[in-house]
């Protein structure tokens, strides 16, 4: 009886140390817990992952208002430009129209002399403008 009494007590003191010392509660509360974290991880990324979409979203709102505005800019500077070249197209005319018209009076004055002084004005002031 020596030899099952001191199994007995050796049995009955891990049984003790094992309920007593709460190893069973802390595996199974630490089971719990590490659940509990990696659900609240998962909630965490998804709600990160929803966060990132909503970001890219309002960012691809903001990047497509500013092309729609960079287009219309870019079409009123269009009309300008060409509004301008189709201008400078006629002052460029209306430039050589009169430096040819200069270039006739300076030769008329040129053989302008005190004989044919009062015809030559007369053909300059009938000329065609």
């Amino acid at each position: 009886m020596g030899l099952s009494f001191g199994i007995w007590t050796a049995v009955s003191t891990l049984i003790n140390v094992v309920l007593g010392g709460g190893l069973i509660v802390t595996l199974v509360t630490l089971r719990q817990a590490r659940k509990r974290a990696s659900g609240e991880a998962d909630q965490a990324a998804a709600i990160a992952d929803s966060t990132e979409l909503d970001n890219v979203e309002k960012a691809i709102t903001i990047w497509r208002k500013m092309a729609e505005s960079l287009e219309s800019e870019l079409c009123e500077t269009r009309m300008k430009s060409e509004k301008m070249a189709a201008q400078l197209l006629s002052l460029n005319n209306e430039v050589e129209r009169l430096r040819a018209r200069n270039e006739r009076m300076l030769r008329m004055i040129q053989t302008m002399n005190h004989d044919n002084f009062t015809d030559i004005i007369e053909q300059i002031q009938n000329e065609k403008v």
